[in-house]
């Protein structure tokens, strides 16, 4: 039973997200991409937040804390992995720049093929783990849940408008019910998953997810939606990779359970960070 549920939540997953890329992105036009490219610092701001600093600033925190050894590798990952296509959903609920978080989403799918190899080797030298996956592996893993999508609503919005307008309502249909199926079947490996979080993995959790957040929110960017952009990018890591990894790895290991925990910590903290902003920012009478 517990296979078919974890066959169920992989399967509407992996198709999930690429049509929330596809309905999102049928909304951009390729003015607006190309604005955004006219300002490469923001993208290396982030890119140096995002792919150097979050990642140290998560092996010092797990290390410190030694935390449960299957969280702190799930963190690890994820930590080394950015460019997660729930950073483009929560771009546009929390009302961030949806446009720049696509192309730093695209931007740093692209090179994480480059990047996330190397840094495994790394890891694998300071923890007890043994990871890896190879360039190809990450490209064909990561690509079609976030930049193919991405591509193809621009695409689509662009030239065939009115067919990307009955698309984008169908992978937006499709997508509303797949979240409620995968988020109703994940709770179910909630007891499983929790005895792993002691004390230490939580505080570690909740710190480096911390610290992300306002690393990518204090990273030099002028604008307020710039720099909560920003902050959710380098705050949410890539699971299709933090799955892939543990996978090869570790083909006999199941980590879904505690994959599901840690996601519902990680979005707690970040949900907590947002209302007080929000907060904060309606007692000065302003807005994000």
């Amino acid at each position: 039973m517990a296979e078919i549920i974890t066959k169920i939540i992989e399967i509407l997953s992996r198709a999930a997200f690429p049509a929330v890329v596809f309905t999102i992105a049928s909304n951009i036009t390729f003015k607006e991409l190309v604005d955004e490219l006219k300002s490469p610092s923001r993208l290396i701001r982030m890119s140096i937040v995002c792919l150097l600093v979050v990642p140290v600033v998560t092996i010092i925190t797990f290390k410190f804390f030694r935390a449960d050894i299957v969280v702190t590798g799930i963190a690890l990952i994820a930590a080394i992995a950015p460019g997660d296509s729930f950073a483009l959903l929560e771009a546009e609920n929390k009302r961030a720049r949806v446009t720049l978080a696509a192309v730093i989403m695209a931007w740093l799918c692209l090179v994480m093929p480059v990047t996330a190899p190397a840094w495994l080797t790394v890891l694998s030298r300071i923890f007890p783990l043994e990871l890896k996956a190879s360039p190809n592996e990450i490209f064909w893993t990561v690509a079609p849940l976030t930049v193919f999508p991405l591509a193809l609503g621009i695409l689509f919005h662009e030239y065939i408008p009115k067919l990307s307008d009955i698309l984008k309502k169908i992978t937006g249909v499709f997508f509303k019910f797949a979240l409620i199926v995968v988020t109703v079947t994940a709770l179910m490996f909630v007891p499983k998953g929790i005895v792993h979080f002691n004390i230490q993995s939580v505080i570690a959790l909740c710190l480096t997810v911390t610290i992300a957040l306002f690393m990518g929110y204090y990273c030099g960017l002028p604008d307020r939606k710039d720099r909560w952009t920003s902050a959710l990018t380098a705050s949410l890591g890539n699971f299709a990779l933090v799955l892939l990894v543990a996978h090869l790895s570790y083909p006999k290991a199941h980590i879904v359970s505690v994959a599901v925990v840690f996601i519902l910590i990680r979005w707690f903290v970040i949900l907590l960070w947002y209302l007080i902003l929000r907060s904060a920012l309606k007692q000065k009478n302003e807005s994000l």
